[in-house]
């Protein structure tokens, strides 16, 4: 190999020679000049993290972290000396400071120094770095760079609008004709829902999931007696199949009455109802708005009868040891169910097979029945007086204040505060009043009304503030409607429409706590899948893989603002899609190119050519678990509870998947619910994937409209925080997609720097830039094309 090197002096040379033979001298461990830069790694400084410091024979930081060249013990030795370290650096940018002109062309670009031949160099996207100059760009990027912004030009989303093609739309419509009252409401019901865009072929794929809820509450509302669930909606692929459905289902609604079960749900009934323990003094919390002063007398009324309504805003265990019953059988029923499982995979004979199942039986007896119970408690005077808050406020900052405070001070399982922000007396009052589609509760000013909901994680999903601010509002226009009766007292607000519909759903008390009991025992007694699909996964932490050396676990967060969130919903609407579908869509589609061009640039430094590399790695998968929220039954969407659970999916893309491909891909799994049960021995492998949607519909008469500016407070406007790290076990990365506005949302990545490291994130970003781009103006192009990166 030698005589190789020596003979090919002074011969034409390919530009990427120079880095080629430096790989091969690595490969074969020949011995390197004095002074090179593989040695002259300036010192790094750990981010800050929890617990005590890390020992210097420790691993380093993400930021110090280099995937492709891992340090070996010396250099991790060196780095804890600073002073040695820093006297080589200055003799390696000595050294490298040598004049060839053949390596001009391979500088750093930062330092624009030669990398020459056998150096140690790192490339990040198109650009290449001497080693101490990638690891002082890469400690920049991690103490002062945490947050990104995507926000597309706006004159190029408006030179690909017309472009786009509307999967939606039909060149030859058909009008839509209803033989019943049923079908007349639900085509009034869908005008607002698909936008003018109404014809028997009009396409429901784009309808998401909230709205599918809100439909079901409000068609049961207009008919009393017609059973629909969200599950028969997502069945349904047009407006014709919705219309041909509900008018069935009209037809055959006085047989159902005569088929239908008895009531369910009781009062005072301990249930054996599944959550954490940590979700006991966790909250799930909204903040509702309406123009307008609401009266105090009519929100403790109602307020009252919101809390009598639903158990769970009232419920405690029924035995003063239930928590500690729940922590010991949190873990031990998921390993019950494991072994179980594991046994009767094994090759017995009947008499044994029988055996085992007999066994599980009484096992699982045994188990259900000393489940501790929650039930519901009386709601007496001194319960309300804790629960229920009213604050004068002036300003909006006030309402922050007050919302602040009562966070803080909540009480289990439910709380729920009215903010009255008062104006000059003289000032018209506007209450009731619809307010613009740009408007924002927290910029209305006074006079306004601010409901803050807050509710026990345990008894509460992030579904749950829908139908908590139906029913107040149907209940406040109640109790309005019976106290105020003097003409100088605040009158009731003016409704346009049907008033059937801001009436509550009929719902039997215990009915929400019998569901979810149901689904808990479908899990104990092994009741496969197909046949019960919404019973729970028992999540448990036993399972948790304990590494022998704790990762570093980092936050990095992007805001999708202004013309990017206009160009998404401009193709949701396109292509038929629900929004939040295709912003995962999207933020998966980025992870892949990422991983993608990290995979190419690790095979480079091996020296296999792209064109290799592109036809050995054509496929890429992501094991993901999801939030799914599991209303899919009949008055679920009634109820208030943890419906929601986790549901695994593996999201394979491949080299020949457009990204619109891959983004109907993506929606036909989640509409038609093709997901698995939850492994929780394999959960801990997988990517936790959380949507936190706004509700921007306006609720009830008073039109409620829920806003989070009291919970970001200016953050967009505000200068980035310092990077959030720590060292613990954790899965390889959590991605939670949260609403903020109508115009922003926000991507925030909980990363263990073992699985992705500082450089695929940064890649994550750029690309994600590029597949917002992309789906305005070449949707068709794959995923994975060469030279993404």
């Amino acid at each position: 190999m030698l005589q190789v090197l020596e003979g090919s002096i002074g011969m034409a040379r390919d530009p990427a020679e120079p880095l080629a033979l430096g790989l091969i001298i690595q490969d074969c461990d020949i011995q390197q000049p004095t002074g090179s830069a593989e040695a002259a790694a300036p010192s790094l400084e750990l981010p800050p993290a929890e617990g005590p410091p890390a020992c210097p024979d420790e691993a380093a930081s993400p930021a110090t972290v280099d995937v492709a060249c891992p340090r070996t013990e010396e250099e991790e030795l060196e780095l804890s000396d600073g002073k040695e370290v820093s006297t080589k650096g200055l003799a390696a940018a000595e050294a490298v400071t040598c004049s060839d002109s053949e390596n001009e062309a391979w500088t750093c670009v930062d330092c624009k120094c030669p990398l020459p031949w056998g150096s140690d160099w790192r490339q990040e996207d198109t650009v290449f770095y001497c080693k101490p100059c990638f690891n002082d760009f890469d400690n920049r990027w991690w103490d002062f760079h945490t947050r990104d912004v995507v926000d597309t030009d706006p004159a190029h989303d408006e030179r690909c609008q017309d472009k786009l093609p509307d999967l939606g739309a039909s060149d030859t419509p058909d009008a839509l004709q209803s033989r019943s009252v049923a079908g007349t409401v639900l085509i009034q019901l869908l005008k607002p829902l698909l936008q003018g865009n109404l014809h028997a072929d009009a396409r429901l794929s784009g309808v998401d999931s909230l709205a599918v809820l809100t439909l079901c509450r409000q068609l049961r509302m207009a008919i009393p007696h017609l059973t629909i669930r969200p599950q028969d909606v997502f069945q349904c692929s047009t407006v014709q199949d919705l219309l041909s459905m509900v008018e069935k289902e009209t037809d055959s609604i006085e047989m159902q009455k005569e088929m239908a079960p008895g009531v369910v749900g009781d009062v005072g009934v301990g249930r054996a109802v599944w959550f954490a323990p940590g979700q006991v003094k966790s909250t799930c919390k909204w903040l509702y708005g309406c123009r307008g002063l609401l009266d105090e007398r009519c929100f403790r009324r109602a307020a009252a009868q919101l809390i009598a309504r639903h158990e769970g805003l009232r419920a405690e265990f029924e035995d003063g040891a239930g928590m500690e019953i729940l922590r010991f059988m949190r873990d031990v029923v998921p390993l019950h169910l494991v072994i179980w499982q594991e046994l009767e995979k094994l090759k017995l004979d009947g008499f044994s097979k029988r055996l085992v199942r007999g066994c599980r039986r009484l096992v699982s007896a045994a188990f259900k029945g000393s489940w501790p119970r929650s039930v519901a408690q009386r709601v007496t005077k001194n319960f309300l007086e804790d629960r229920i808050w009213v604050v004068h406020c002036k300003t909006w900052r006030e309402v922050e204040q007050a919302s602040h405070r009562l966070r803080q001070e909540w009480e289990v399982p439910f709380t729920l505060g009215l903010f009255l922000l008062k104006g000059d007396a003289k000032q018209p009052v506007e209450h009731g009043k619809l307010p613009g589609e740009a408007d924002s509760p927290e910029d209305w000013g006074a006079p306004s009304s601010f409901l803050q909901f807050v509710v026990s994680h345990a008894y509460s999903d992030g579904y749950s503030g829908v139908p908590l601010v139906q029913d107040f509002a149907s209940l406040y226009v109640q109790e309005e409607e019976v106290l105020l009766t003097s003409p100088s007292t605040l009158q009731p607000a003016s409704y346009a429409g049907r008033s059937d519909l801001n009436s509550l759903v009929p719902l039997p008390c215990g009915a929400a706590f019998e569901v979810l009991e149901s689904r808990l025992f479908a899990a104990m007694d092994f009741q496969p899948p197909w046949s019960n699909p919404e019973q729970l996964s028992l999540r448990a932490g036993i399972f948790d893989e304990l590494p022998k050396r704790p990762p570093w676990v980092y936050d990095h967060e992007v805001l999708l603002e202004g013309s990017a969130v206009e160009a998404l919903q401009r193709n949701a609407k396109s292509y038929g899609l629900p929004f939040d579908v295709v912003l995962l869509s999207v933020v998966l589609a980025a992870s892949f190119k990422a991983t993608w061009s990290q995979e190419k640039l690790r095979c480079f430094y091996k020296g296999v050519s792209s064109q290799d590399f592109e036809a050995s790695k054509t496929e890429l998968s992501l094991p993901l678990t999801l939030y799914a929220p599991m209303r899919d039954g009949s008055l679920n969407d009634a109820m208030v509870g943890l419906f929601s659970d986790w549901r695994d999916v593996t999201i394979a893309c491949s080299s020949s998947v457009s990204l619109l491909g891959f983004c109907l891909d993506v929606a036909d799994l989640i509409r038609f619910r093709r997901w698995a049960m939850f492994d929780p021995v394999q959960n801990s492998n997988n990517i936790l994937v959380n949507i936190l949607p706004l509700d921007e519909q306006a609720r009830g008469r008073q039109h409620f409209k829920q806003t989070r500016a009291h919970e970001y407070g200016g953050m967009r406007q505000a200068a980035a925080d310092r990077r959030r790290a720590y060292k613990a076990p954790h899965r390889p990365m959590r991605i939670t997609l949260e609403q903020e506005a109508p115009d922003a949302w926000w991507v925030n990545l909980n990363i263990n720097a073992d699985f992705f490291s500082t450089s695929w994130c940064r890649s994550f970003v750029k690309n994600l830039k590029e597949c917002v781009q992309d789906l305005q103006r070449q949707p068709l192009r794959p995923v994975l094309v060469a030279g993404a990166g």
